[in-house]
């Protein structure tokens, strides 16, 4: 299992701290080149770090990736190759999750 630095809109202050994600390319998202998503991946992560906001940049831009209230995840490529093919300055897909219990994924519902 891989783990995770998650933004402040998942991370709520510390909270979820060690919980585990199941992360899939989200294939329906029509402004995203499905071409790269692996269909059918997943990958479970365990959320272990803080990704912080930079309110430099809006949170829509390319560097406000971790900014309020954008629900984000920052993988290790490993990770991020399980579930898309890597393609040089596109490291940021669209994603469905959920999330279980700490130690063991127990929810079925998918966001």
């Amino acid at each position: 299992m891989a783990t995770a630095a998650i933004s402040s809109a998942l991370f709520g202050r510390g909270q979820i701290y060690g919980a585990c994600f199941e992360l899939r390319c989200r294939q329906e998202d029509a402004a995203f080149d499905r071409r790269w998503c692996i269909s059918g991946a997943s990958v479970m992560v365990t959320a272990t770090n803080f990704c912080a906001p930079d309110y430099g940049f809006e949170a829509e831009s390319v560097g406000g990736h971790c900014n309020p209230p954008k629900q984000h995840f920052v993988l290790p490529i490993e990770a991020f190759e399980k579930i898309a093919i890597w393609k040089a300055g596109s490291g940021n897909m669209p994603v469905l999750f959920h999330s279980g219990s700490k130690a063991s994924p127990t929810s079925n519902k998918w966001l």
